[in-house]
């Protein structure tokens, strides 16, 4: 079993914290993401606001849980364990929140 490192802990905090913030107020999400990304370097910032961005993204567009769950996994599995061709399925969605881009 692969032990988990404490960056790929906080990002299954975040995408639980994620998935529970769909009922928080903006207030709170801000508060909640600000709280989480406190000492992060900036690769692992972008890819937890990335992570909340797809999901934040997903829900609106009315994607089912299995499909953003499934997406989920393949990033984290990814971060949890780099491979040189790694590509992150959740890469920019943080850019499209921040400039509207609807599905």
């Amino acid at each position: 079993m692969t032990e988990i490192t404490q960056e790929t802990q906080i990002i299954l905090d975040m995408v639980n914290a994620g998935y529970e913030s769909m009922s928080l107020t903006e207030r709170d999400q801000s508060t909640l993401k600000t709280a989480v990304l406190s000492g992060m370097n900036r690769a692992q910032e972008r890819e937890i606001k990335d992570l909340l961005a797809f999901i934040e993204w997903s829900s609106k567009n009315h994607k089912s849980q299995a499909w953003i769950a499934s997406n989920l996994m393949h990033d984290l599995n990814g971060f949890a364990m780099p491979e040189p061709c790694f590509l992150p399925r959740t890469s920019g969605y943080s850019d499209l929140i921040e400039k509207g881009v609807r599905g």
